[in-house]
């Protein structure tokens, strides 16, 4: 959880959670989010919103089950005056924090493959699981037994005015890149999971992409954990990539705050996200469109519903170097097509907002509590709430 945004880099998560609670305290909520920040613990302000952080519990780990991390932000939660409404990200054990009307839990992360009765049961003190793309919905009607009604599907928002003035052609100046060079991004966590090592094998040895030139932003760093916290900026999948990239051409931003980010998309010619897992969503896919950058993405996950094929962007097989390399070549060598793709990439990342998915959570708060009850008095105010995030990070 970053001090300040608009110097730190952050995860797609902790990102979710500061733009929907920010949103939601413009229509009036008081919103605060509780979350782990293992180098700063402390409270501070986002905009308009409050924020608690906590470093974590060491020794709140028993055999399989880590709680190192849910156990000091319930413990916080618990002391905290009960919310109106309380928005638990992920982790089912967060639920049992109190609030005084609602309790949602909202999934940013792949729903466990074998939940178990214990995870069900903690599960069912939601009066609503939200779930930000139609994979995770789907994944969790599957696994955990939750009435289907009461499970919707909300995507993840942008803050689209930090995309209206983008100017890359500035950036591109100051890293010394000719207007003739093409600039390929890769932006997110260095981790087998992202797949950047895919992107480095696709241009590795042919000569039609020599002349690219490759940004890197992020690092390691972006998926924190207890166990990786200590050594954050050098890890054996960082040293493995840059064994990849020997001999290309490679520009390495490092982590780079959100409001940097608009910048760094628009001087790209084409963003790829290869990743290798199944992503929930696909906020990077969805930014760079918001740039106007046409995307090549791995075809699954959430990133299957943000990129249009050949309209917005292309979808290639996952883990397929030769199929994104003439994805690539594709693009790279149609300046025409490539404009169009991306102006039709920038139309439709408008759909995507923080004040739509706060316009929908308000929807979903009325709905749950005028047709099932739910567990708790469901006469919530129109303005004056507050919700309460509590911020798991991934694992």
């Amino acid at each position: 959880m970053p001090r300040d945004v608009s110097a730190e880099a952050c995860s797609g998560l902790v990102g979710v959670a500061i733009g929907t609670a920010s949103a939601q305290s413009e229509n009036g909520y008081v919103a605060e989010i509780l979350g782990w920040n293992p180098n700063a613990p402390g409270r501070w302000t986002i905009g308009s919103v409050a924020v608690t952080t906590t470093s974590g519990w060491s020794r709140a780990r028993l055999g399989p089950y880590d709680f190192r991390i849910t156990a000091p932000l319930l413990a916080q939660s618990l002391r905290a005056e009960s919310p109106d409404v309380l928005h638990a990200y992920t982790d089912p054990h967060l639920l049992l924090g109190p609030s005084r009307h609602l309790k949602l839990l909202h999934y940013q992360t792949p729903v466990p493959e074998f939940p178990g009765w214990a995870y069900t049961h903690l599960v069912n003190r939601a009066d609503a699981v939200v779930c930000c793309g139609r994979l995770i919905r789907e994944e969790f009607l599957e696994r955990v037994r939750f009435p289907a009604e009461r499970v919707f599907e909300v995507h993840n928002g942008l803050d689209l005015a930090r995309f209206e003035h983008t100017n890359g052609a500035e950036l591109r100046r100051e890293w010394g890149i000719p207007d003739d060079v093409p600039v390929v991004l890769f932006a997110g966590a260095l981790v087998p999971e992202k797949g950047l090592h895919v992107l480095l094998e696709a241009v590795s040895g042919i000569e039609q992409l020599e002349n690219i030139e490759i940004v890197v932003a992020g690092s390691a760093s972006l998926w924190l954990t207890p166990e990786n916290t200590n050594n954050r900026q050098s890890t054996a999948y960082e040293n493995q990539i840059r064994q990849l990239a020997s001999g290309l051409r490679m520009r390495w931003l490092g982590p780079v705050p959100a409001s940097a980010m608009a910048g760094v998309y628009a001087a790209a010619d084409v963003c790829v996200v290869p990743s290798t897992w199944d992503e929930p969503f696909g906020m990077v896919a969805c930014e760079a469109m918001a740039a106007g950058t046409p995307v090549i993405a791995s075809a699954r996950g959430g990133l299957s519903q943000i990129v249009e094929q050949g309209e917005t962007g292309l979808l290639v097989p996952s883990s397929n170097p030769e199929a994104l390399r003439s994805a690539l070549l594709t693009l790279i060598s149609n300046t025409d097509w490539r404009l169009r793709i991306g102006a039709n990439a920038r139309e439709r990342a408008r759909e995507f907002s923080w004040e739509s998915v706060a316009r929908r959570l308000d929807d979903i708060y009325s709905e749950v509590g005028l047709r099932f009850g739910g567990a708790h008095d469901t006469d919530l105010p129109s303005a004056g709430v507050n919700s309460e995030h509590s911020l798991r990070r991934i694992r």
